[in-house]
């Protein structure tokens, strides 16, 4: 673990003996030498980093988005409340099945692909998952009949992620003008971690290849948790700022 540690020091120390101060490199190795020190004290604890460093100050962010997406994943059918309305907008259809659905929809867009963008964080603003999830339904009209049962879940679905939108935006905008933090949704499930493991099926084969990979992702020697850390760690600007010293 020492050896370890202090051979990520010894990178960071470089980038900033190499780098100005102030340049995006230098605050960068900065960043990457505070997470460091957190993810060594959390893994000596028997903690698990990638759980314990996920306090952001965008998480008041991401906890609307999961709001918005869990609107989409729990709406059902009015006359028939057993049924939801997402099941056919999780995943694309195959390309090898149906390839006229590629040759009509120019930007596919399924909410296997919403749910690993929130997970990424690759969503800086709620309106831009309303947009990916308005292309969802969208594409839906375009392709099916109007009249269809795809049809007027989509039309649904597409009015509902609109109002919620507006509602997430509003109380996003006051809770930040209050300053304060609610409790309230912490407890809510999480459905975009969910969604984001789906297999689209056409990938079935891939996902035997990339057992081995999954099962070092699961590993539980407290020096490959430090490594996966500070290698996966992504900025609030979104860059992953290990990739630099790969």
């Amino acid at each position: 673990m020492d050896d370890l540690k202090a051979d990520f020091e010894l990178m960071v120390s470089n980038t900033k003996l190499y780098y100005k101060r102030g340049s995006p490199e230098y605050r960068d190795a900065q960043e990457l030498e505070n997470l460091l020190g957190k993810a060594v004290g959390s893994v000596m604890a028997g903690e698990d980093p990638s759980q314990t460093l996920g306090d952001r100050e965008d998480s008041d962010l991401g906890e609307f988005l999961e709001e918005l997406f869990g609107a989409i994943m729990t709406a059902a059918d009015s006359t028939e409340p057993s049924r939801l309305l997402n099941i056919v907008f999780q995943l694309l259809p195959s390309r090898k099945r149906y390839p006229e659905y590629y040759e009509h929809i120019s930007d596919p867009m399924d909410l296997k692909t919403v749910a690993e963008k929130i997970q990424k964080g690759e969503y800086k603003e709620i309106p831009e998952l309303e947009k990916d999830l308005q292309l969802i339904f969208s594409n839906a009209r375009s392709f099916n009949e109007p009249g269809s049962q795809i049809y007027k879940d989509a039309g649904v679905l597409s009015k509902l992620a609109k109002s919620r939108t507006a509602d997430c935006v509003a109380s996003l905008v006051a809770r930040q003008a209050r300053g304060s933090r609610s409790s309230r949704r912490q407890s809510r499930q999480v459905y975009s971690q969910g969604i984001a493991a789906l297999q689209y099926e056409d990938s079935e084969s891939e996902s035997d290849e990339d057992s081995d990979l999954e099962d070092m992702d699961g590993s539980t020697d407290p020096m490959w948790k430090l490594y996966s850390a500070v290698r996966n760690f992504t900025t609030e600007r979104g860059v992953e700022i290990a990739e630099v010293f790969l």
